[in-house]
């Protein structure tokens, strides 16, 4: 079994390749009294040019209501969710919602630096549309997908931590899922770890999922003008968990 990738305090290595199929940058606010969808329609004067494509988000479904003594009341729904602006190639798209937006980066990713500015290049126009009264979430979150060719002798030779079944069992896996949330002092928010292994669709590889999401919450009021420090806190906390679940073999592979 390989260690952890050994990384200095704070300095992350570039990899020449990145196994992110999505980063996303979360803000949620408590909205405007008087806030609707029309009214974060008017976006797309300011930001129409970098996303051209709009589209709606919706939520449908049912419930049911049973109380005693009365009959059983059925609602069915069909709801605006989010307003979803995309840029033409399809790799950058924000949800803007009544309570906040999400920023996401489709593969390839760039880097920081860009993501963080299309984040922020937006949240500046959400602001002024929407007006928010204050911000209760910033969450950071990074889907990976590590292709590992077969054969795949041993799982721990890519991951520092790996499920395993009780010894007396068959010892093969064909999938696994586990998921940890983790206080994290140094950002001050929670870390919610998500790692899984599916049969892959041939026999070429083996892909393993890597969702590293971490957020911090806020109790109103908190200033419509949070600190970007925070950010910088949650997206470092990130990037410590990456290289903490991966070994130096792993690394190895995207450099």
């Amino acid at each position: 079994m390989n260690s952890a990738y050994k990384i200095s305090e704070e300095r992350f290595p570039i990899l020449g390749s990145s196994p992110i199929r999505e980063a996303a940058a979360e803000i949620r606010t408590i909205p405007d009294h008087d806030l609707s969808f029309d009214r974060l329609k008017s976006l797309k004067e300011l930001v129409g040019q970098t996303y051209p494509k709009i589209s709606e988000q919706r939520a449908k479904g049912g419930e049911i209501r049973i109380k005693l003594d009365e009959s059983a009341g059925v609602r069915l729904f069909d709801e605006l969710h989010a307003l979803v602006f995309a840029s033409e190639d399809g790799r950058r798209v924000v949800q803007s919602k009544l309570d906040g937006l999400v920023v996401s980066r489709l593969a390839p990713y760039e880097h920081w630096k860009a993501f963080r500015t299309q984040l922020f290049e937006f949240w500046e126009a959400y602001k002024e549309v929407a007006l928010p009264r204050s911000v209760t979430r910033i969450g950071v979150r990074y889907i990976n997908i590590i292709d590992l060719k077969t054969p795949v002798r041993d799982l721990q030779d890519f991951l520092t931590t790996v499920p395993s079944p009780p010894p007396r069992l068959p010892q093969a896996m064909s999938s696994f899922l586990s998921r940890i949330v983790i206080p994290d002092e140094r950002s001050s928010g929670m870390i919610v770890l998500t790692e899984s292994m599916e049969p892959s669709p041939d026999s070429k590889s083996v892909p393993i999922l890597l969702d590293i999401d971490v957020f911090r919450e806020f109790q109103a009021p908190y200033p419509e003008e949070f600190d970007a420090e925070v950010l910088e806190k949650l997206h470092d906390a990130a990037c410590r968990v990456f290289f903490e679940s991966v070994t130096e073999r792993t690394v190895e592979m995207y450099t």
